[in-house]
């Protein structure tokens, strides 16, 4: 599984013009069906588990919302908001505690 997760870690953004999102939570396996859900729907995802990758990743790339998955430790999630405050003052945070059948609803009310 750790693998599997260092692929999420790319430091690389699509060419697409769709929203890019940045997926942070602390179980790879909810990342990846976050990411699989948002990705079908035509957005850019990536996803992390580690806080330092994360950060690095929002400070080198664009990003329109953080999606942070369930039980993020708070001091991961003030580093990353304030990383998302500096570097991308328009873009959104959404805390994210519900099941995978809301996810899509909550993020599309986010960009409406």
């Amino acid at each position: 599984m750790e693998e599997e997760v260092k692929e999420n870690n790319e430091m690389e953004v699509s060419a697409t013009g769709s929203k890019q999102i940045v997926v942070f939570g602390k179980h790879d396996y909810i990342i990846k069906n976050t990411q699989s859900t948002l990705e079908k729907a035509g957005y850019t995802v990536k996803g992390f588990t580690e806080v330092e990758m994360a950060r690095m990743y929002l400070e080198a790339n664009p990003c329109d919302l953080l999606f942070m998955v369930g039980a993020v430790d708070p001091h991961d999630r003030i580093t990353l908001k304030d990383v998302l405050d500096r570097q991308h003052p328009t873009a959104k945070l959404l805390d994210h505690f519900g099941g995978p059948a809301t996810i899509l609803s909550e993020v599309e009310s986010v960009f409406k």
